[in-house]
């Protein structure tokens, strides 16, 4: 058996003791509590697929334990958005639940080991937007207008929860003590199964939730039996640092919920897929634009989402865009599972390439191309809202804004290389000038494959028959 490393702090020692750790010194403290960039690291080798550590699943805090407190939040202040989880309200941003485990936290004696190692308000201050002023959050995040506006939300939702919940179940809390408890159960709770009831919860894992996220994932985490287990999802060795993930997150939600961002090369996939995207408000939708990079074509589902939010139906005498397109439904689930691989725009058209576009099928398309120019303008307007280059006095917000603007930026050139492609083999009948022509388009890369995607997925036989 190797030898432990450097003791832990009275505090972390305290922890250990409460959350009775499998193996009971599987892990030390890279720092003092303390320190923001603390980590956990394992003082034994873990091989691929063996637990690094597991604790006992009473040591959870849930919203019903140690106190019923969802009960009692539910009848004060019914969740609209529990039978309704397909089209959530804004503030579905923050649920009942969530209060309930905030209203658990905020119970917890003060020299609660687990209350006592938690980062200080000062540090959630520095990090989490949420905690900003109006005044500051607009500078430090300017341009991404939809990530503004969530956590505006947030914030006056925490305060609307307070007002009308919190305060009539505890009393004698005020409203830094529920931004306090927030703040944890935002960077620092996780969702897993209930023991009784077998539904998957809001939790928070004392010890385990000292762990850093990390894409791809170091370790697993799940319940077993009576446990929660961490699993080894490679060789892990003595220092190693024990990480997992939460999830398959943007750099714009880990910032709004975690206090972090992390720069693209490091929040991608094994495929080369990347988690970031940007969210812009089209008309009365919020479309999710996914960054180019390695990935399926997937990806670029959310063009013809653009494409179709971005007029009203019937504007204009448009043609309703239910009429013309079947899309497949994008699941955005950010859960533990990787999400390639939901798309395969197989060659369904191969067999139609010689065919000539059906009657009224050309009105359609045209359509679908006054959308793309609808959509170019869209993007080139919301592009407009960020510095040039982008600035912010914030690393984490730096981050954000820079990835805004390199995949709108992205999705410019694709629209302009659609309508480019349009007007290149309009009434052009040398076949060999086009193929050439199309050749030169694969350069072009992920641009290139974000056409053919998009013009797969609305039909547009009239350029897809030269793929």
């Amino acid at each position: 058996m190797p030898k432990k490393r450097k003791a832990p702090s009275d505090a972390f020692s305290d922890l250990l003791a409460h959350a009775e750790p499998s193996p009971p010194a599987a892990v030390s403290l890279s720092g003092p509590p303390s320190d923001p960039n603390r980590c956990l690291i394992s003082n034994y080798s873990v091989a691929k697929n063996e637990t690094a550590f597991s604790i006992p699943f009473r040591k959870l805090i849930t919203p019903e334990s140690p106190h019923n407190f969802l009960e009692e939040v539910d009848k004060i202040y019914p969740d609209k958005n529990k039978n309704n989880k397909t089209q959530p309200s804004p503030d579905n941003l923050i649920n009942n639940t969530d209060v309930a485990l905030c209203l658990n936290l905020m119970a917890l004696p003060v020299a609660h080991p687990y209350k006592s190692i938690l980062p200080s308000q000062s540090l959630f201050s520095s990090c989490l937007p949420v905690c900003w002023e109006s005044k500051v959050l607009a500078p430090l995040l300017k341009g991404s207008a939809v990530l503004i506006s969530e956590i505006e939300t947030i914030k006056a939702t925490l305060r609307t929860l307070f007002d009308c919940v919190v305060s009539k179940i505890s009393p004698s809390s005020s409203f830094p003590d529920f931004l306090n408890a927030w703040c944890v159960v935002s960077s620092r709770s996780f969702s897993v199964q209930d023991m009784s009831s077998g539904i998957s919860v809001s939790a928070l894992l004392p010890l385990v939730d000292m762990c850093n996220h990390s894409r791809p994932r170091v370790c697993s985490y799940k319940k077993s039996s009576d446990r929660v287990v961490l699993t080894a999802l490679k060789d892990i060795k003595v220092g190693d640092e024990i990480s997992i993930t939460y999830g398959a997150k943007s750099s714009s939600e880990l910032l709004r919920d975690y206090g972090f961002a992390l720069p693209p090369s490091s929040n991608t996939e094994p495929d080369g897929s990347s988690n970031d995207r940007v969210k812009i408000k089209i008309r009365d939708n919020i479309v999710t634009f996914r960054a180019p990079g390695g990935g399926p074509s997937y990806s670029y589902f959310c063009l013809s989402e653009g494409v179709s939010a971005v007029k009203d139906v019937g504007e204009s005498g448009v043609i309703p865009v239910e009429e013309f397109e079947e899309e497949e439904e994008w699941n955005d689930d950010d859960d533990e599972e990787d999400l390639h691989g939901q798309f395969d725009f197989g060659d369904e058209d191969e067999d139609e390439e010689d065919e000539d576009v059906g009657e009224g099928e050309g009105d359609i398309e045209e359509e679908i191309f006054s959308r793309v120019s609808l959509l170019l303008l869209t993007l080139k307007t919301s592009l407009s809202l960020y510095s040039s280059p982008p600035f912010s006095s914030n690393p984490s917000c730096l981050i954000v804004l820079s990835n805004d603007v390199r995949i709108i930026n992205f999705y410019i050139k694709v629209c302009e290389t659609i309508l480019e492609f349009k007007e290149t083999v309009k009434g052009e009948k040398d076949g060999e000038k086009i193929r050439k022509y199309v050749e030169s388009l694969k350069s072009r890369g992920d641009e290139w494959e974000a056409v053919q995607a998009f013009c797969k997925l609305k039909l547009l036989m009239s350029l897809s028959k030269y793929f």
